[in-house]
């Protein structure tokens, strides 16, 4: 789903830069970025059905490290439509 050219938007606007620069400040997190790369370890798992956690673990490991270096992460889960998107 996501935005509609969001990323050639945020383009000129966007660079690397270490977390400890993000220091004190709140930021926007993709969530589902986060649980897709944690799936990847347990696709087997997630594929069979077989349980696992892997995919959570990934994503509040990301949660950790970046509360470690003072920031803080606000998750963002970009889901299906709703009516109040609409506009």
């Amino acid at each position: 789903m996501g935005i509609k050219g969001l990323l050639k938007f945020v383009d000129g606007a966007k660079r690397r830069a270490h977390l400890e620069e993000l220091r004190e400040k709140r930021v926007a997190v993709d969530a589902y970025v986060w649980l897709h790369r944690g799936a990847r370890s347990c696709a087997t798992e997630l594929g069979t059905g077989a349980p696992t956690s892997k995919f959570t673990d990934y994503a509040m490991g990301m949660v950790g490290m970046f509360r470690a270096h003072g920031v803080e992460p606000l998750l963002v889960f970009d889901g299906n439509t709703f009516p109040c998107k609409a506009s």
